[in-house]
């Protein structure tokens, strides 16, 4: 990337992935014996480790004790996990257990969803790296990091929904129970769309106040990139729940070769992009290739696991998704005001949905046992 002053970070943030993947072991581990709740409170733990460690040390120590801090806060995660499990757990698992396992078939399992998760990663964070070689400028490489960090809010609030899917598709596939498998794809992609699509849209309608509020006003710039990132992200997010339902169901190939071919043609396209069309250039890049391997992994998912989308719900949705962006107009983009602008225009979304008989009363109930869940 041209600059000789990120040698040193590198050589420090390449122990990040020994870190990470070691509380990932047990992460994954706790969702396959259907832990949720230690997974959970292993969240919890490294949101906090994150705040003490990136934060306390970059006070201290600055750039290098922030990336120290990344180090060290996923190897808390796996230093209290494997506490719990060494005096927890283990308690009620047999120890004189001599059944024979398989380890050639979880090494067949575990390569391909490896290789995935590195693609994946690559394929997402490709279009900064670039943007930094490319355009060698400190300035647009940190105003189109914003972009990106504000864009990537969908697949966050996500990534927990892959979780508890990888478990829940496996057993049935495992049971050939094919119509249960088929029930859990529908109601997911189902109730994904319903959530995305709004985010999608009070993301581009109101970007210039979220990156106002995340970074100020000196970000400006960063505005229109992530109004082209954010359908993008959406479209990642499709990609990535539907990729660890085919994982779930023993497809790990599958995502494995599209999440490689989407990062060599991104890598491809952002260069070429980002010469023409500057940061912008990036998130088209980004955003075109997205939807092109989600488009590709839908079509996997319709051939293995049948046809679990509902094509009148889906168009009700979009519907209803259109139909709010254009009344997005009459509520312009203000700092703070824009939330409650946000959940005007959300309230009217699910009006329009409920008009059109697509949210119904169990879709409120369902919703309502996520938010208040009794513990």
């Amino acid at each position: 990337m041209r600059d000789p002053t990120l040698t040193p970070l590198f050589r420090i943030s390449s122990l990040i992935i020994p870190s990470f993947a070691a509380a990932s072991f047990y992460l994954y581990y706790y969702i396959g014996i259907h832990r949720f709740s230690l997974q959970s409170t292993l969240k919890i733990v490294r949101s906090f480790a994150r705040i003490i460690f990136v934060v306390g040390l970059a006070y201290f120590f600055g750039l290098k004790g922030s990336i120290s801090g990344y180090i060290l806060a996923p190897a808390t995660v796996f230093l209290t996990a494997y506490l719990i499990d060494k005096f927890f757990i283990n308690r009620h698992f047999p120890k004189d257990n001599k059944n024979f396992f398989d380890w050639k078939k979880l090494v067949n399992y575990a390569w391909p969803v490896t290789l995935f998760m590195i693609f994946y990663e690559l394929l997402i964070s490709l279009d900064l790296y670039l943007v930094k070689g490319v355009l060698a400028n400190d300035h647009l490489t940190g105003i189109y990091n914003a972009s990106l960090t504000v864009g990537r809010i969908p697949y966050y609030l996500f990534y927990a929904l892959t979780l508890v899917m990888l478990p829940s598709i496996s057993r049935t596939t495992s049971q050939n129970n094919l119509t249960e498998t088929k029930r859990i794809m529908s109601q997911t992609f189902r109730l994904m769309l319903m959530i995305l699509i709004p985010i999608i849209i009070l993301m581009i309608a109101y970007a210039e106040p979220l990156i106002q509020l995340f970074f100020g006003s000196r970000y400006a710039d960063s505005v229109l990139p992530m109004q082209i990132l954010a359908p993008g992200v959406g479209f990642l997010t499709i990609f990535y729940v539907l990729s660890f339902a085919l994982n779930g169901a023993g497809k790990v190939k599958i995502p494995m070769y599209i999440a490689l071919f989407g990062m060599i043609l991104n890598a491809i396209l952002n260069y070429i992009l980002i010469l023409k069309f500057g940061i912008s250039g990036s998130a088209i890049a980004t955003s075109l290739v997205s939807g092109l391997i989600t488009v590709i992994i839908l079509f996997y998912a319709l051939r293995y696991f049948g046809k679990f989308i509902q094509i009148k719900s889906v168009a009700k949705i979009i519907f209803a998704g259109i139909l709010m962006f254009f009344v997005s107009i009459f509520f312009p983009p203000q700092e703070w005001l824009f939330i409650l602008w946000s959940a005007i225009l959300t309230g009217i979304y699910l009006f329009i949905l409920i008009i059109l008989k697509e949210f119904t009363l169990d879709d409120f109930n369902f919703f309502r046992k996520i938010i208040f869940k009794k513990k």
